[in-house]
Parts: C-alpha cells; sequence; structure tokens
C-alpha cells in the first residue's frame, strides 16, 4: 500500500508539476506576446522619431533658405542704397565745386575791377595833379 501511496502522491506531484508547467507555459507565450508588442510599438516610435527628424530637418533647410535668401536681399538692397547715396554724394560734390568755381570767377572780377579802379585813380592823379578830386 506504500507503494500505491506513493504511486498516487506521485501521480499527485505530477498533476500539479504538470499544472505549474502548463501556467509557466502560458505565462511565457504571455511574455512573448506582450515582446512582440512592444516591438511593434518600438518599431512604430522609431518610425515616428524618424520621421519627426526628417521633418525637422526639412523645416531647418527651409528656414536656412529663407534666411539667406532675406539676408540676400537685405545685401543687394544695402548696396543699392549705397550706390544711390554715393551718386547722390557725388552730384552734391560737383554742384559744390561749380559753386566755388563761379564764386572764385566773382572773386577775381572783382580784383580785377578794384584792381582797375586804383590803376585809374592813380592815373589820374599821375596825369593831372592839379585838379582834386
Amino acid at each position: 500500500m506504500t507503494q500505491t501511496t506513493d504511486t498516487a502522491e506521485v501521480l499527485k506531484q505530477l498533476g500539479k508539476l504538470t499544472t505549474l508547467v502548463e501556467g509557466i507555459q502560458t505565462d511565457v507565450q504571455d511574455i512573448k506576446l506582450n515582446q512582440a508588442r512592444t516591438d511593434e510599438r518600438l518599431k512604430a516610435l522609431e518610425t515616428q522619431v524618424s520621421d519627426f527628424k526628417k521633418s525637422t530637418e526639412t523645416q531647418i533647410a527651409d528656414l536656412k533658405k529663407s534666411t539667406e535668401t532675406q539676408i540676400t536681399d537685405l545685401k543687394k538692397s544695402t548696396e543699392t542704397q549705397i550706390a544711390d547715396l554715393r551718386r547722390s554724394t557725388e552730384t552734391q560734390i560737383t554742384d559744390i565745386r561749380l559753386q566755388l568755381r563761379s564764386q572764385d570767377n566773382r572773386l577775381w572780377s572783382f580784383l580785377v575791377a578794384l584792381f582797375l579802379a586804383v590803376l585809374g585813380f592813380a592815373a589820374k592823379l599821375i596825369l593831372f595833379p592839379n585838379n582834386q578830386v
């Protein structure tokens, strides 16, 4: 009877072990299923990150192009303004030179007229010493 009891007990223990192994197998399958879901989520996240990175790189490239275009436009505008200012300044300098020449001519004309008046007065005094002015 001990052998039967031992066999019954062994069978009982074997049943428990079978139940435990089946439970472990179920847990392992659940873990594999969860791992597969996690892998799918990870792949989805990697795709999202990759798409976000590409989108960000595209936006940065667009901003860079836009900024470069704006800088180029500002350079052109500044160069145009500088050229206009230079032309205006040159025109003003030319006008000032013309004014100075005309003033020089007036001054010389005045000096020549003054010299001729002094010369005429001196000639009158020399040629007609008896007449009083």
